[in-house]
């Protein structure tokens, strides 16, 4: 018998991998900046540290700062002090405030002036309050009398902007002022006298004028005023950058003056009884 035929060869199929999955593709990721924090705006112009007792009669150009008293301790008896800071629209705040305690604010006060109008007259240990001053300009004044002074005070103020000083006129020479027809002035002037302006001068009278003028001489040229121990009854008074550099009675003229300051006063007291016939002064100062 012939052998079988042999049996057709079997086909295996390919081995097929499983196909590798891909990495998703990660989504891209836009990153949010911080949002920046705008730097405090600076008050533009001028920043400035003032004090009544050495910027005394000023006026500063400035769009923020402070004023103090200036005195290391207790503010000086028998002042009269005023600043004036030139500013468009400022705010004023007070910091600290010591000021003699009394029924009206009689002996001594702190004053907040806009234009020469009183925007509040202040004394004990209370702080004013915040004001926002409209207009150009704003003067901070302090007064004290002849006893009990404070600690004084701080005021802070941040303006708009810068205020513009007006112009300065020349001064005139050669003025004529008298305690009667002129008291209550503040007079910018090169030259001049001033005298009491009466024959014999009234009874019960406080009368002072102020002369603006720089490094000034006086010369006493004629002085009557009611004798007295220690002149407390009748006096003539000479005040400079809030000093008072004497005060006499009696009829012996007092020696002259030589000013370094920006300004001074005359003042004439006189009391119930036994006037006198007066005094006159000559000044002259640099342009």
């Amino acid at each position: 018998p012939s052998p079988p035929p042999p049996s057709p060869p079997t086909a295996t199929p390919p081995t097929q991998s499983p196909p590798t999955p891909s990495p998703p593709t990660p989504l891209p990721t836009t990153a949010t900046p911080p949002t920046p924090v705008p730097p405090t705006p600076s008050p533009p112009g001028v920043i400035v540290a003032l004090n009544v007792k050495d910027d005394n009669g000023r006026s500063v150009a400035a769009s923020a700062g402070t004023i103090r008293d200036g005195y290391a301790g207790d503010y000086a008896a028998e002042q009269d002090l005023a600043v004036t800071v030139l500013g468009e629209n400022c705010e004023v705040t007070w910091r600290s405030f010591d000021v003699e305690d009394s029924e009206g604010c009689k002996y001594d006060w702190a004053e907040l002036r806009v234009g020469g109008v009183s925007l509040g007259r202040w004394c004990g240990g209370a702080l004013p309050p915040t004001l926002r001053v409209a207009g150009g300009e704003f003067t901070i004044a302090l007064h004290s009398d002849e006893a009990v002074q404070g600690s004084g005070f701080e005021v802070a103020f941040v303006c708009d902007a810068v205020g513009t000083p007006a112009p300065v006129p020349t001064p005139p020479a050669d003025v004529a002022l008298t305690l009667r027809n002129n008291a209550g002035w503040r007079v910018p002037a090169l030259s001049g006298t001033i005298s009491d302006g009466y024959g014999t001068y009234p009874s019960e009278v406080d009368l002072s004028v102020t002369v603006v003028g720089r490094n000034c001489v006086l010369a006493w040229t004629f002085f009557a005023v009611e004798a007295s121990d220690d002149c407390r009854y009748d006096w003539v008074e000479l005040v400079s950058a809030g000093q008072r550099l004497g005060r006499w009675c009696g009829g012996e003229t007092p020696a002259g003056w030589r000013l370094s300051g920006g300004e001074f006063t005359v003042t004439l007291h006189s009391d119930e009884v036994a006037e006198g016939a007066g005094f006159a002064l000559d000044f002259e100062c640099e342009a």
